[in-house]
């Protein structure tokens, strides 16, 4: 599960190990597959890549300042994951799912619910 931070007028980053996301998708049972690294990062597409991840999470924003579902699949490296062969994405309410209050638990329902989902 790859988690896509983005929100306008700044760089796209993907979150790593010992973020809120990775917590998050840690608490659903699942993995994040972007592992060796600490915090959130530019996106690389050779990471990206081999990442290898089979879903692609990102809030409704930063999806719409992308241009929707078109303009994600165009990231680099993308294409080469599961995901992006397959059109795998959950999106999210980022703050829901990274503000840990009350709306979380069931964020982290909706991301095990579509992780099931996969093919």
């Amino acid at each position: 599960m790859l988690f896509i931070l983005s929100h306008g007028g700044m760089n796209t980053l993907v979150a790593g190990q010992h973020t809120a996301a990775d917590g998050a998708i840690r608490a659903a049972g699942l993995q994040n597959a972007m592992q060796g690294f600490d915090h959130y990062r530019a996106m690389s597409q050779e990471g990206v890549a081999a990442s290898q991840a089979d879903l692609v999470v990102i809030s409704a924003d930063g999806l719409k300042g992308m241009g929707g579902e078109a303009g994600l699949w165009k990231l680099p490296g993308l294409a080469q994951t599961p995901a992006g062969r397959h059109k795998q994405l959950l999106t999210i309410d980022d703050m829901a799912l990274l503000g840990f209050g009350p709306r979380t638990p069931q964020a982290i329902i909706a991301l095990r619910n579509k992780a099931e989902q996969l093919p």
